[in-house]
């Protein structure tokens, strides 16, 4: 029966060891649901949806460097107790310069998007390579979540 009371006791101490929240099936769907109106207005020739599209997109942009910033808030300044020798705090601060460093960088690629105003290939090429943008800053934010502690 005590250790049955201990248990809570146990997980409530070891939630500051783990990671912060991901959102990335959040920012995953919204951009699923901005890439299929995308599929629609490339088949349709459909010049309103794309607009509409680019307009969703650059949402989803928004939302990704939202949840950038949380995660770059939530680096809390010193070392985790385990990290105590020297060689280890050496290694942490590598590992969060590089968290710090993949998280600004997505930003500042979703931020030098430019979008395109008409339909034309240059137009769908800069919005393909925009969404591949959007994976790999959701990749990002995602990566640096599970490091995070």
């Amino acid at each position: 029966m005590r250790s049955i009371l201990l248990l809570p006791l146990l997980i409530l101490s070891a939630l500051p060891l783990a990671a912060i929240p991901s959102q990335k099936d959040a920012l995953a769907s919204a951009k699923r649901d901005a890439q299929g109106v995308y599929n629609i207005a490339s088949r349709t020739k459909d010049q309103a949806k794309f607009l509409e599209t680019i307009i969703r997109l650059q949402e989803v942009g928004a939302k990704i460097s939202a949840a950038n910033q949380q995660a770059l808030g939530s680096i809390r300044p010193g070392y985790p107790a385990d990290v105590k020798s020297k060689q280890a705090q050496q290694t942490w601060d590598r590992k969060i310069g590089d968290i710090r460093r993949s998280l600004d960088d997505a930003d500042r690629e979703i931020r030098a998007f430019i979008p395109p105003a008409e339909m034309t290939p240059a137009g769908l090429r800069a919005v393909d390579a925009f969404i591949r943008t959007l994976d790999k800053a959701i990749e990002a934010h995602h990566n640096a979540c599970l490091n995070i502690r």
